[in-house]
């Protein structure tokens, strides 16, 4: 169970890049470095590219999954990615919604940049395909000028969301079991209590 939730924590699908500024800011250079550092990070996290991740990530990153797991450093954010495992392991099947900022990145000094928004996943584990719809802050640092990822934290919607369905449904199919064996249960000892009774008769 931990290993398929911290699967679908991936979210690692987040680590997206643009902010808010004005509107006229969309048209600086600077958004086109960070939609270039989003574009290939988007395209490492499809492809089970674990050293393109850690590459665009800064030594000190540290990032915080949806199950409370925290991945510090290049070598936690390594093992958590490898973990996951990788292709049909991490049951990881794409998006359906790419990791999409709500706003422009906030970019300050130049050099430091934080940004919001929303990514769906797409998963398939234990035969039933399903969708994970993650929230996401990102903070990003430029340093010799290489934008690098140094902190990451996504959360989802703990009142509505695939796991909390599934669960629902384990709870009414046991329910459903466990009734329907009480009424066979009950249909058999109704049957024997009328026998056991002839059988005193005749003795």
């Amino acid at each position: 169970m931990h290993r398929m939730i911290a699967v679908l924590l991936i979210g690692i699908g987040a680590f997206v890049v643009p902010t808010p500024l004005l509107a006229a800011d969309a048209d600086d250079p600077v958004h086109d470095e960070l939609r270039r550092f989003r574009d290939r990070l988007v395209q490492a996290i499809v492809n089970d590219d674990i050293a393109t991740q850690v590459e665009l990530s800064h030594p000190d990153i540290v990032t915080m999954w949806q199950d409370g797991r925290v991945a510090a450093g290049h070598d936690g954010l390594a093992e958590f990615l490898e973990e996951l495992g990788k292709g049909a392991d991490r049951g990881f099947l794409g998006y359906t919604q790419e990791p999409t900022p709500a706003t422009l990145t906030a970019v300050h000094e130049g050099r430091f940049g934080f940004v919001h928004g929303t990514s769906i996943s797409q998963y398939e584990l234990y035969g039933m395909q399903f969708e994970l719809p993650n929230y996401w802050t990102a903070t990003l640092l430029r340093e010799d000028g290489q934008w690098r990822l140094i902190g990451y934290h996504v959360s989802g919607n703990i009142a509505d969301n695939p796991f909390l369905d599934a669960a629902k449904q384990s709870v009414y199919f046991v329910g459903g079991i466990a009734g329907m064996g009480g009424l066979i249960v009950g249909s058999l000892l109704g049957r024997m209590r009328p026998r056991r009774g002839q059988d005193a008769g005749a003795a």
